[in-house]
C-alpha cells in the first residue's frame, strides 16, 4: 500500500498502480493515470457523509483548477474566509460546501452547466429587478427578461 500524500490528503492510499524505484537522485514513485485517480478522488470526497475538511475543501478547489480568489468571487466570500476554510481555522458553511461537491461533481461528469450558471452570476454585478415575461404555449416559457419600467409593454 502506497500512502498517496501528494494529493494534499493525509487519509489516501493506493493498492496498486504505483511503481517505486531508486534513482541517482533517491527513490522515486511513479503513479499511473494521475488524472483518473484524483477524479477518484475527488468522487469519493463528493460523497463521503458530514462536512468537508479544509484539506479535503482545498483538494477540491485545486481540481476545479480554481484560485481561492475565483472561488471566493463565485460563492461571494471573502477571499480570507476561504484560506480559513481550507487551514481548518472556521469550518466550511453547509452551503458551500454542497455547492462545491454539486460543481466538483459536474465536472468529473463532464457536464459544465453549474460551472456556467456560476461563472455567468459571479459577473452580474446589477441588482435592479428585472421583469420576466412568460407564455402559455404548450406550458409556460419564459418570452423575454429585461429590465422592470414603470411602463409595461403589451
Amino acid at each position: 500500500m502506497y500512502h498517496y500524500t501528494e494529493c494534499g490528503l493525509d487519509n489516501v492510499w493506493l493498492a496498486n498502480g504505483v511503481a517505486e524505484k531508486e534513482t541517482s537522485y533517491g527513490r522515486a514513485v511513479a503513479i499511473r493515470d494521475v488524472e483518473k485517480l484524483h477524479a477518484a478522488i475527488a468522487d469519493a470526497v463528493i460523497r463521503k457523509p458530514g462536512r468537508l475538511t479544509g484539506k479535503e475543501f482545498r483538494f477540491l478547489r485545486t481540481e476545479l483548477g480554481l484560485s481561492q480568489k475565483a472561488l471566493a468571487r463565485l460563492v461571494e466570500a471573502d477571499e480570507d474566509g476561504v484560506a480559513r476554510w481550507e487551514r481548518g481555522v472556521s469550518k466550511v458553511p453547509g452551503g458551500v460546501d454542497r455547492l462545491i461537491r454539486a460543481f466538483s461533481r459536474e465536472r468529473i461528469a463532464g457536464n459544465a452547466r453549474i460551472e456556467e450558471l456560476l461563472t455567468s452570476l459571479a459577473e452580474r454585478n446589477d441588482t435592479a429587478p428585472q421583469r420576466i415575461t412568460l407564455r402559455l404555449h404548450g406550458g409556460w416559457k419564459r418570452a423575454e427578461i429585461g429590465r422592470a419600467s414603470g411602463r409595461e409593454r403589451g
